[in-house]
């Protein structure tokens, strides 16, 4: 498994650091899972239309697109999925996500495989500690 990381430099999101932690985890524990042997994971950082954008692009299977909503609702499991797993990740991504007034999407990865795109708020120059700088 590879691992690829494209970062723009410093973007700045203010917010509660173990939850965005533990968001950016989940996205990409989720990609390398259900990726293929030898795949890489594509990890991007960048501020676009002043906000953050994280996107996670692996080459696993995707999502249906009728079950890309679902899968963020607590123990939702796609029924054709093989790997084991409680259905928690995504729900929790999506918790995070929205309690930073964010937006996170999914959809199909350049060549296959799932992109998952995440908007949060970017911090403001003169914002006080803590802020994580992903």
């Amino acid at each position: 498994m590879e691992l690829e990381l494209d970062c723009e430099g410093s973007v700045p999101v203010l917010g509660e650091r173990e939850s965005l932690v533990s968001m950016i985890d989940n996205l990409i524990n989720n990609a390398i899972k259900y990726s293929p042997a030898n795949a890489t994971v594509l990890v991007r950082v960048a501020c676009e239309g002043g906000r953050a954008v994280l996107i996670v692009a692996d080459q696993g299977p995707g999502i249906p697109p009728p079950l890309r909503e679902r899968v963020f609702d607590r123990f939702f499991r796609n029924p054709d999925q093989t790997q084991s797993g409680s259905g928690l990740g995504l729900a929790i991504v999506k918790s995070v996500v929205d309690r930073h007034g964010g937006e996170v999407v999914l959809g199909e990865a350049p060549g296959g495989g799932l992109m998952a795109t995440v908007r949060l708020p970017l911090a403001a120059a003169e914002a006080p500690q803590p802020m994580l700088r992903t």
